[in-house]
C-alpha cells in the first residue's frame, strides 16, 4: 500500500512514506498476527528461493527466513528508506538463509533463470507491475512450476462513491471485488490456495499509526521545511479514509499455486528489464 504515484510531488514521497511509516513493521493492513499465521501454511522447503517485489522492510521475508534454513531472500524495493532498515533488521548469516536487498524499479528486476523461485510475492504494490494482472503474470513467470504466488491487493467492497474517486486519484476501474480478484487469476491459470481479508479494526490500526507518525515527525522537526506537505498529505489520507475509504475499500492478501508437476522444467527463457509487467490491464474482473 506504499509508493503509488498519485497527485504531483514537491517532497521526496520515498521520505513521506518511510515517515508516516515508521511504526509499521508489515506495510500494509494486515496485522502481523494474521501475517504469520498465513505464513506459517506456506511450504517453501528447507532449501527455498522466496522473492518480494515491494517488500518494504522486509518483514516477509524474515518471516519465512526461519522455516527455510538453507534458502535465498530476495527484496526489492524502490524506496531507500526502507532498504535500509531491511538490511539492518536481516538476520546474521549464522544458521540463517543469505538475505539480498537491492534497492530498484521492481519491474525492473529480472531473475537468474525463468521460474526461479518458490514462492513470489508482492504485496499491495502491483501498480510496480501495471496492475493486479501484470503482477500475477510476472509473478507466475517467475515462479516454479507448482510454487506459490501471493499476492496482496486492494478490492472495492461496494462502488466507489465519485467523491472518494476524486480524494485518492483512482478511478472504478481500478480494483476488483474480492472475487473479481479470485476470477481474475483463475482465469490466468493460478489456483486458489488461501485468500485472507483485513478487518476494519486491522485498518484503523494502519491508518491510525501513519496519521501518528506524521504528528509525531512534525511535533519533533517543525524545521524541516516537508513539514507542511506532511502534514496536509496525512491529514487528506484521514480525510479520505473516515469519510468513504473505511466502508467502500477492503484489502486482501491471496495465495496461488502455479501450474505444473513440482519440478517440471519449463522452456521459457527470462524476460529481461522492462518488460516485465509493464503493459496495463485492460479491464477488471467485477
Amino acid at each position: 500500500m506504499v509508493g503509488k504515484p498519485g497527485r504531483a510531488w514537491t517532497m521526496d514521497r520515498w521520505k513521506y512514506y518511510a515517515v508516516t511509516h515508521a511504526d509499521h513493521r508489515v506495510m500494509n493492513p494486515l496485522s502481523e498476527a494474521k501475517l504469520e499465521r498465513l505464513l506459517a501454511l506456506v511450504d517453501t522447503g528447507d532449501t527455498g528461493r522466496v522473492l518480494d517485489l515491494g517488500c518494504g522492510k522486509g518483514a516477509l521475508l524474515r518471516s519465512l527466513a526461519s522455516g527455510c534454513p538453507k534458502g535465498q531472500m530476495v527484496g526489492v524495493d524502490r524506496s531507500p528508506y526502507f532498504i535500509r532498515e531491511a538490511l539492518r533488521a536481516a538476520p546474521g548469516p549464522a544458521g540463517r538463509p543469505p538475505f539480498v536487498f537491492k534497492e530498484m524499479d521492481g519491474a525492473d528486476y529480472a531473475p537468474p533463470e525463468a521460474h526461479y523461485f518458490d514462492l513470489c510475492a508482492c504485496l499491495g504494490a502491483s501498480w510496480i507491475l501495471g496492475g493486479y494482472e501484470g503482477t500475477l503474470k510476472s509473478l507466475e513467470r517467475m515462479t516454479k512450476p507448482a510454487g506459490t504466488v501471493m499476492v496482496g491487493e486492494p478490492f472495492w467492497k461496494k462502488p466507489p462513491p465519485p467523491q472518494y474517486l476524486r480524494a485518492i486519484g483512482e478511478r472504478a476501474s481500478a480494483y476488483a471485488t474480492r472475487l473479481g480478484n479470485i476470477r481474475i487469476a483463475k482465469r490466468q491459470g493460478l489456483a486458489l490456495v488461501l485468500a485472507v481479508q483485513s478487518s476494519l479494526r486491522e485498518w484503523d490500526l494502519y491508518e491510525g499509526m501513519q496519521w501518528n507518525a506524521a504528528r509525531r515527525y512534525a511535533h519533533a522537526r517543525p524545521e524541516d521545511p516537508d513539514v507542511r506537505e506532511i502534514l496536509e498529505r496525512a491529514r487528506e489520507a484521514r480525510d479520505a479514509y473516515l469519510r468513504w475509504g473505511r466502508d467502500t475499500l477492503g484489502w486482501g492478501v491471496y495465495v496461488f499455486r502455479t501450474p505444473g508437476r513440482p519440478g517440471a522444467a519449463r522452456s521459457r527463457p527470462a524476460r529481461k528489464g522492462k518488460t516485465l509487467g509493464r503493459k496495463p490491464p485492460r479491464g477488471r474482473e467485477k
